[in-house]
């Protein structure tokens, strides 16, 4: 029977040189060991959504600021970084609330990648037309306007 010890004792080793993959927390629950506690994901989510709160208005202004290629940046950023962590989400590591907000921020991120291409298209699209000729000469004197009923008295070419 000590032999018996001996080989058990050995097993993990043995796995570890056959390249055999190991489950700690199926491990640990078939021995009976409590899983780990859930990892917050509190100061990860609160970067996300500070640089989601500054590329999403980049991203909206894009066409008509040219502003769209830092959001853009940014919102890859968010999503590649939630889309990261949701291996860990998938994994168990997050409780069942930071795993719906990582998700969350993901998709937030995602349509905001869909955007930020549309709107890429439209501005090359308005570049290609002339259009945007146009539309700064009309912002132009828009504002040329609002400075005289202002009282500002600054001419705008």
């Amino acid at each position: 029977m000590e032999g018996d010890g001996a080989e058990a004792d050995l097993a993990p080793a043995a796995e570890a040189e056959a390249g055999i993959r190991t489950f700690p927390r199926v491990d640990a629950l078939f021995a009976g060991e409590p899983p780990p506690p859930p990892r917050s994901a509190t100061a990860f989510l609160r970067t996300l959504r500070r640089v989601l709160l500054v590329a999403i208005p980049l991203d909206a202004l894009g066409i008509f600021c040219w502003t769209g290629v830092p959001g853009a940046v940014l919102t890859l950023y968010a999503y590649l970084a939630a889309d990261a962590e949701m291996a860990r989400v998938d994994g168990g590591e997050y409780s069942a609330e930071d795993a719906a907000a990582v998700a969350r921020v993901r998709s937030i991120s995602t349509f905001f990648l869909y955007f930020s291409v549309v709107s890429f298209l439209a501005q090359a699209t308005l570049f290609a037309t002339g259009l945007y000729n146009d539309y700064v000469g009309m912002v132009s004197n828009g504002l040329g306007r609002l400075a005289e009923v202002l009282g500002w008295g600054v001419d705008l070419p």
